[in-house]
């Protein structure tokens, strides 16, 4: 699936949410701020067979310059974790 997201900061609250859709009809909406260094999303993204999903996700600066997103989901309201994805967003060169 192909995707893509709209970000917003709300500077009143010092939170982002960002409202994420893929190519398939889904969608998804997160809310979160600052926690340390990371960035910390949660919210949920009802996937098939899963329709109570929470996903979290971090994004976590890098030495060279690039962000980390971790994500992890959970099945059981936040009981538990599982890995779902690790991106790295590098700077254009261009």
């Amino acid at each position: 699936n192909n995707g893509g997201s709209l970000n917003a900061y709300a500077p009143e609250t010092k939170s982002w949410t960002q409202f994420w859709a893929d190519d398939q009809g889904g969608s998804a909406l997160f809310n979160g701020g600052m926690s340390g260094k990371a960035m910390v999303l949660t919210g949920t993204w009802p996937q098939p067979g899963h329709p109570k999903q929470i996903t979290r996700m971090t994004y976590t600066p890098l030495a060279d310059g690039s962000v980390e997103q971790l994500g992890v989901t959970s099945d059981d309201g936040g009981t538990s974790w599982q890995p779902s994805f690790d991106f790295i967003y590098r700077p254009s060169k261009g």
